[in-house]
C-alpha cells in the first residue's frame, strides 16, 4: 500500500534492510527491519560495530593500535565483501580491512570515508597491511556471550597494541 494511506507504517516495505533478508530467508528476518549504518555494503556491519565498540572507549587510543585481525566465520572473498585489497575507494565499500582501516584512520566512518582523499590517507599510513582477515567458524565458541540469535553474520575484531596488549570485540 502506498505510504500516506494513513495506516501504520510497516518500515520493513520502504528499503531499510529486511525485504532482502526476506527474500534470501537470512537470519536476520527474525529481526525484522535493519538500518544500513555505514555507507558501505552491508557485509561491513558487523566487522565495523566490532571495531566501534572497542575504538570508541574512552580508554583507547586508536594511535597505539599496531595490528588489527578480523575473524569472521566464513570467507569475504564468497561475498559482497570479496575486496580484501581495494585499489580505489569504490572497492573500499566492499572491503573488511578498507571499513576497518578507514575507522581506526579517522574514528568514524561516513561518506567521506569511501572517498580518494581517505582512501590516499589509509594507503600512505599502510594501514591495510597491518589488518588480517581469519576464517574460522568455530570461533564464536570462545565469545563470553552468545548471540541470541542463531547468526551466522557474527564477527569479532581483535586489536594489538603497541604495548603487547590484545582486546577482541564481537558483534
Amino acid at each position: 500500500p502506498p505510504l500516506h494511506t494513513g495506516r501504520a507504517l510497516d518500515v520493513s516495505r520502504v528499503g531499510l534492510g529486511a525485504p532482502s533478508d526476506q527474500l534470501r530467508g537470512g537470519p536476520n528476518l527474525s529481526r525484522g527491519p535493519s538500518f544500513k549504518p555505514w555507507p558501505a555494503c552491508g557485509g561491513n556491519n558487523a566487522v565495523l560495530t566490532a571495531m566501534f565498540s572497542l575504538i570508541d572507549r574512552p580508554e583507547i587510543d586508536r594511535n597505539e593500535i599496531d595490528r588489527v585481525e578480523i575473524i569472521v566465520p566464513t570467507d569475504p572473498e564468497r561475498g559482497a565483501v570479496f575486496r580484501t585489497r581495494p585499489k580505489n575507494a569504490l572497492e573500499g565499500k566492499f572491503s573488511l580491512p578498507y571499513g576497518v582501516a578507514a575507522a581506526w584512520l579517522d574514528g568514524t566512518v561516513g561518506v567521506e570515508s569511501y572517498e580518494d582523499p581517505t582512501f590516499e590517507r589509509v594507503i600512505e599510513r599502510g594501514l591495510l597491511d597491518r589488518i588480517s582477515i581469519t576464517i574460522d567458524p568455530a570461533y564464536v565458541e570462545q565469545a563470553e556471550q552468545r548471540l541470541a540469535l542463531d547468526d551466522c553474520n557474527w564477527a569479532a575484531v581483535s586489536v594489538s597494541f603497541r604495548d603487547g596488549s590484545v582486546r577482541t570485540s564481537w558483534a
